[in-house]
């Protein structure tokens, strides 16, 4: 990680810890309860395999609430579920608008590879505005039909 990237993460908690989101801490990190969301919805899919799709999905869920909702993508870029841009489903992260988000898929597979669990900091799409907005993620590896898979949630910031 670079040093200027390091520094403007920095700065993204930091502002987040500012502005007391309620899924992170003091320090703007994700929070035991954004991490126990994602843990949680691990744990579905680890067990019930693609049958847990269709109830990460249901709005109004604990899974997908106003801008918080639980995504799932698989390590070659493929984004398995993702309630508030449905679109994105089936399609790889590299293609998504021309690629820009390529970069992501690579970031959060690389910090995945030895260990289970990791906190990042990504620009994405808000949920209806479609503006990119730094957000504060947390993801969880799980093995699925040989399959490594992220399943994940986050914090936009305001």
């Amino acid at each position: 990680m670079t040093k200027w990237r390091f520094v403007g993460q920095v700065l993204v908690l930091c502002v987040l810890g500012v502005i007391g989101c309620s899924l992170c801490d003091s320090a703007g990190r994700t929070s035991k309860k954004l991490q126990d969301l994602v843990d949680q919805a691990a744990a579905l899919v680890q067990s019930k395999g693609e049958q847990a799709f269709p109830e990460l999905r249901v709005r109004g869920s604990k899974w997908f609430h106003d801008d918080t909702y639980v995504f799932v993508v698989r390590e070659d870029g493929v984004e398995l579920v993702n309630p508030a841009f449905p679109q994105f489903e089936g399609k790889n992260w590299a293609d998504i608008e021309g690629g820009k988000y390529k970069s992501h898929i690579d970031t959060i597979f690389k910090e995945l590879a030895d260990r289970d669990a990791v906190s990042l900091t990504v620009d994405w799409p808000k949920p209806g505005s479609g503006e990119l907005r730094r957000k504060v993620c947390y993801f969880r590896k799980v093995t699925l039909g040989g399959k490594v898979l992220a399943v994940g949630s986050g914090v936009y910031a305001q």
